[in-house]
């Protein structure tokens, strides 16, 4: 008999329009932390089917994943009575060998096309568990388990010994946000009540050596690592920040009574950086109204007043009682005990101010380099890359980064300059030679081809990963209009290198004067767009349609502009008009990681992991109008980014 976990969910059912993403992105969030694995969503109720000899780590994995309401063990089986007998009384002797002896059968009947109604089944079950282990007995009010009995349209789903979980949602459908981790009982008590509420998680900690010593950073590892469980599966994050200069300066040149303010408004500008460079726009803390002089609402605001994050406390109102018992509960307060100081503690005032104003703060503060001082704390800080309470990679933070990025992007721009101005005017040459031999179209297709390798160089000189999904979506020919959302300008290699070769590009007008990269938009039939010139679009738009009716492939970026957080931007009006009048199908591609290879307004080119989701083609004549058709494509785009990111 195949056994497997099912997973119910509660908050997640009332989602409406919004509760496919949400199942999706908890399917994704199990997979991750159980590796070979099933995770199939049907009706309500999520099976998660391992190996024999694994079902009890997916037990365990299944009580600390958010969105999870509850989970049994649980079987398929027949309509056959005699089967529904035999599954049921096999579940409930394995709940007798655990001490469990009086049970309940519940039954619901979700295929009305099952002869017997549920109120019929229970008792015939029930009668079939008491003949065969003599032991048990039925309560009907509280009883140690019950067999739960689910008709369905795939068959009879029977499960047992339901086990809560921790409700919530799952984590990543809320955004990314960064916890300001010490070494005490609160902050990763929040840390959890954030990750509950659907947030991804990261952390950052302040250490101030020699003044606090390798045991306490142990200690916050330790608490880091215990929250990296509740992570979903996904990658947690801990900034360590060397914090000893920028205390010992503010304790120098601030006020004694305002310096704990002032040390946490420059945490929460450094916070703000590493924020900035991983596209995070919350910070979660552990701080309670009134339960120490830096939480004073005064205090609170004066300290906020330092970020342009948002700020959430979920600790808030909670009295220290409370925040205990829960910290016992998720398995975190052992380790806050533990009797090792943290920067926090070092440089406390004897008297702190409990009623800052902005104004004495901004005096106080007037000869600190605020910047110089962050900067400095993060040359000297690590990040510590772990998952599901391992520790992946130790690595500096910044500089050696972009050291890295500096040395990857002067190596791109010599081999660029090189491919383009030599081997590309070989390849043009060649292609022309093609031409005239054999014709236009065998041009195109040997410069396409020699294009495609370089898109796919591109990405492996530069030392960045790229992984496709749905490749077999892309028909082997035209006419199509493959439709991607945009990040950066990596996209363009990336479309023809990994997607589909041989592809007319639309280009700004400006690049037509560009020599060398005007070369090649010229002999692969690119159409240059200039906004705002109504003839010389109307003259494009031609250019389009022919190309389109001759079969081609034409590859379309309808947000008109590259999203700078990665997010999917709305389509321009009219972006997909041409498709839909033609009748030619769309591929949607959502792409995911360019705008960390090479972000907007920056020079510098970074490795980077590139995720691609290709769709199922898109026909026109699905919809009734421009406007379903463009607004149906958007949403299988945000849909499959989403998947990326899960």
């Amino acid at each position: 008999m195949d056994r497997f976990v099912v997973v119910r969910y509660g908050e997640i059912a009332l989602k409406q329009g919004n509760r496919k993403l949400f199942e999706k992105v908890l399917s994704n969030n199990i997979k991750r932390q159980l590796g070979k694995s099933t995770v199939e969503r049907i009706r309500g109720r999520i099976i998660v089917t391992v190996p024999s000899d694994k079902l009890q780590t997916a037990m365990e994995v299944m009580s600390r994943t958010f969105g999870i309401q509850n989970y049994s063990l649980g079987t398929w089986t027949t309509y056959d009575l005699e089967d529904i007998y035999l599954t049921s009384t096999d579940l409930a002797k394995r709940e007798v060998e655990r001490g469990n002896r009086t049970f309940k059968v519940e039954t619901r009947r979700l295929d009305k096309r099952f002869p017997l109604k549920s109120v019929e089944l229970n008792p015939l079950v029930g009668e079939r568990i008491l003949e065969e282990i003599p032991e048990t007995s039925v309560d009907l009010h509280n009883p140690n388990f019950k067999i739960e009995i689910e008709v369905r349209d795939e068959g009879v789903l029977i499960s047992c010994g339901k086990t809560s979980a921790n409700g919530g949602l799952p984590v990543g459908v809320s955004g990314r946000a960064i916890l300001l981790l010490s070494g005490g009982i609160d902050s990763p008590v929040s840390g959890w009540l954030a990750q509950k509420r659907g947030l991804d998680l990261d952390a950052i900690h302040f250490s101030s050596p020699p003044y606090t010593g390798e045991k306490a950073f142990d200690k916050v590892l330790s608490l880091a690592k215990s929250l990296s469980l509740y992570n979903g599966g996904r990658e947690f994050r801990l900034y360590s920040i060397h914090f000893t200069e920028a205390q010992i300066a503010v304790h120098k040149h601030v006020e004694e009574r305002y310096s704990l303010v002032c040390q946490r408004r420059l945490m929460m500008r450094i916070t703000s950086r590493i924020a900035e460079m991983n596209r995070i726009i919350a910070v979660v803390t552990g701080e309670n109204l009134g339960q120490v002089a830096s939480q004073t609402l005064e205090n609170l605001r004066v300290i906020e007043e330092q970020t342009d994050l948002i700020v959430l406390r979920p600790l808030l109102t909670y009295d220290k009682i409370e925040t205990i018992e829960l910290a016992k509960r998720i398995g975190t307060f052992e380790t806050s005990i533990l009797p090792y100081e943290d920067c926090c503690t070092v440089f406390v005032p004897s008297s702190p101010a409990t009623k800052a104003r902005l104004f004495d703060i901004n005096r106080v503060e007037a000869g600190l380099d605020f910047e110089d001082l962050t900067t400095k704390s993060l040359n000297k800080s690590k990040m510590y890359r772990m998952k599901n309470g391992e520790i992946l990679e130790v690595g500096e933070l910044r500089f050696l980064k972009k050291l890295l990025s500096l040395v990857v992007t002067v190596w791109i721009a010599v081999l660029g300059v090189l491919y383009i101005y030599v081997y590309g005017g070989i390849v043009i040459l060649i292609g022309n030679l093609i031409g005239k031999m054999k014709g236009k179209k065998e041009r195109k297709t040997f410069i396409s081809r020699e294009v495609s390798r370089f898109g796919r160089a591109a990405f492996v000189l530069s030392g960045s990963k790229v992984r496709v999904a749905g490749k077999e979506n892309v028909p082997q020919k035209g006419p199509m209009v493959i439709v991607a959302n945009h990040q950066s300008a990596f996209d363009i290699p990336l479309i023809p290198g990994y997607v589909y070769p041989e592809i007319s590009f639309i280009a700004k007008k400006e690049l037509s004067r560009i020599p060398g990269v005007n070369w090649f938009i010229s002999a692969l039939d690119g159409v240059y767009i200039e906004r705002g010139n109504r003839s010389q679009t109307a003259g494009a738009m031609r250019k389009i349609f022919r190309i389109l009716k001759e079969d081609g492939t034409i590859l379309l970026f309808p947000e008109g502009t590259r999203s700078t957080t990665g997010e999917i931007g709305e389509f321009k009006e009219g972006s997909l008009s041409i498709p839909f009048k033609l009748g030619v199908k769309v591929i949607p591609v959502a792409l995911d990681g360019t705008r960390n290879l090479l972000q907007k307004n920056s020079f510098l080119i970074t490795p980077s992991r590139i995720s691609l989701a290709i769709s199922k083609p898109v026909l026109p004549e699905d919809f009734a109008s421009e406007k379903e058709f463009s607004e149906g494509v958007y949403n299988i785009i945000r849909d499959a980014l989403e998947s990326l990111r899960n």
